[in-house]
């Protein structure tokens, strides 16, 4: 009978990083998007951007949020590692051997700690903490279970004892790398161990109509970018000017595709109308919407402007709201004590989100027409 480590503070290293350095995705995007419109006038490429005083404000307070957020749980992190460490190193640990008792497991898709007793010590854990100590659950493949007689090499604080050394007696299962890093989403985290059976993750299957959404999109795309007029007159109204007066241009030429500075037109001869859309990043920074300009019978004047959204992206919305309901239920499958409204929940953060983001491209879209007028028709 002999003691088997199966973890070691010491020897993973400091494990916790990859969820300081998920902050460096917000801090790149803050990055583009307050210096982003600056290298593109410099080098010429079509984006108006947006010029309010508010929304430059807005880009500064999410960079500087995301770099603070970055660098104290760097500091946070890596300050829990070294102390850990040293505690280890200075033999400055406690020791308790013994039967694992009252074990009270962790369901896979968490909402609780995983629990249990060594000679009246009191041990939780659970792999959505972030901490450099051990935190693998028996539902996510860790080694402790009811029948487990243990040593444990622990440190006491914050009302918690932290595992920072783990033997287990008679351990036959596989030992895990531990060293390969911590992940944020914990559901997606790799079983590094010895184990000779194919990986497998316990993030929850997806059907292939799951992801039907994003075939939505890539259609839209397309229309959009190809300028499929048909399918253009599907688009709802988002925001509509009856009375303007605007004198079409003599280079502005009838019945072609023609590129201006930041938009793209297009003329329905028959409809008597001009399609407008986005150009080059302007793409990007106003996705999903069209300006229809309606003109006079000699075609000579604009004399009604829409802005529209397309009828695609309403339909990926509600393919994406399926798609999140079902892989939501799945990883709460087994899961008892849920509130009953948790689907109405989602759907109503879904609606939400979809008017306000809906709201905001439009006023972009209504805006990059009145700088299409201002600079190409006047």
């Amino acid at each position: 009978m002999e003691f088997t480590k199966v973890f070691d503070l010491v020897e993973t290293g400091y494990r916790t990083w990859n969820f300081a350095a998920f902050g460096l995705i917000f801090v790149a995007i803050g990055t583009i998007t307050l210096f982003a419109p600056i290298v593109f006038k410099k080098l010429n490429i079509s984006y108006i951007g947006f010029d309010k005083k508010s929304y430059k404000f807005f880009k500064w307070i999410f960079l500087l949020f995301s770099i603070f957020w970055t660098v104290t749980s760097f500091s946070s992190t890596y300050s829990e590692y070294k102390n850990f460490r040293n505690i280890l190193e200075s033999n400055s640990f406690k020791i308790v051997e013994g039967q694992v008792e009252q074990f009270d497991p962790m369901p896979h898709s968490g909402h609780k700690d995983e629990s249990f007793l060594v000679d009246g010590i009191k041990f939780a854990y659970s792999d959505y903490w972030v901490t450099n100590a051990f935190n693998n659950t028996k539902s996510h493949g860790g080694p402790i279970n009811e029948n487990s007689y243990v040593k444990i090499s622990y440190a006491s604080g914050s009302n918690k004892n932290y595992i920072l050394r783990l033997e287990i007696k008679d351990y036959n299962g596989p030992i895990k790398n531990y060293s390969s890093g911590f992940s944020p989403f914990p559901w997606g985290k790799r079983d590094n161990s010895s184990n000779p059976e194919p990986h497998k993750t316990n993030f929850p299957s997806t059907s292939w109509y799951d992801n039907f959404f994003i075939y939505i999109v890539i259609l839209d795309l397309f229309g959009i970018l190809f300028f499929v007029i048909p399918y253009w007159k599907t688009f709802i109204t988002l925001r509509k000017t009856n009375e303007i007066e605007v004198i079409i241009p003599s280079h502005i030429q009838k019945g072609i595709k023609q590129s201006l500075q930041n938009t793209v037109l297009k003329w329905d001869l028959k409809e008597n109308t001009i399609w407008m859309r986005p150009k080059a990043m302007n793409l990007l920074h106003i996705p999903c919407m069209v300006t229809k300009w309606s003109l006079n019978r000699e075609q000579t004047q604009i004399v009604k402007q829409e802005v529209k959204i397309s009828s695609g992206i309403i339909l990926a919305l509600f393919a994406m709201g399926f798609s999140m309901l079902s892989f939501f239920n799945k990883g709460l499958e087994g899961v008892n004590n849920l509130p009953t409204n948790l689907d109405l929940v989602m759907i109503l953060f879904l609606i939400i989100a979809s008017i306000i983001n809906g709201w905001l491209l439009s006023r972009r879209m209504l805006s990059l027409s009145e700088k299409t007028i201002e600079s190409s028709f006047e």
